[in-house]
């Protein structure tokens, strides 16, 4: 059996968890038995690009609140 694993971001309702707003595949990979200390972790590259698409989706959903924050108040404003 080949074993693999994926890591996914996700926001969700906090009053409510299960409701889930957005879940994305950040990164994917196989599970394979190391063959020296350096294996046994995600590579220095791989790390870099978790962090890097976890950011991104973080100020996706930062953006968005910015974006209708912005939207409303144009609203009030052509009231």
């Amino acid at each position: 059996m080949r074993k693999g694993f994926r890591i996914t971001f996700e926001s969700f309702d906090l009053d409510n968890p299960g409701d889930v707003i957005d879940e994305s595949l950040l990164i994917k990979g196989e599970i394979t038995k190391p063959t020296n200390c350096l294996d046994f972790s995600i590579s220095h590259e791989g790390q870099i690009e978790l962090i890097q698409k976890a950011l991104d989706k973080i100020i996706a959903e930062k953006t968005a609140l910015i974006n209708e924050s912005s939207d409303k108040t144009l609203e009030m404003q052509q009231v």
